[in-house]
């Protein structure tokens, strides 16, 4: 099972810097960059969705569920963050290779 991950612009050789990723994000989402935090979290949710190997499709699969699940539950708030995580999914798969792999210590 891959532990680690990397995402490649399209077009480019090399992976990118996760925190250039972060600053791309925030601008096509117009939001400024927090000093100290990834923009709605995406690294611990999308991040760990492409280091245990998931696709984009397992990931909007997910999201979805976890969506409808929660307007059941009325929990609007929440399943407005899903709605938006979509979006972030959506943005990264357009702009961005995945690569997932393993690595014993």
């Amino acid at each position: 099972m891959p532990n680690y991950f990397s995402l490649t612009k399209r077009g480019d050789k090399s992976p990118t810097n996760l925190q250039d990723i972060d600053i791309a994000m925030c601008e096509h989402f117009g939001v400024p960059v927090h000093p100290k935090y990834w923009y709605c979290d995406w690294y611990n949710i999308e991040g760990l969705y492409l280091a245990i190997g998931r696709s984009w499709e397992y990931m909007r699969d997910d999201m979805r569920e976890q969506a409808y699940v929660s307007m059941l539950k009325g929990d609007h708030e929440y399943a407005a963050k899903c709605e938006h995580h979509l979006a972030i999914i959506d943005w990264l798969e357009a702009n961005f290779v995945t690569d997932a792999w393993y690595q014993p210590k």
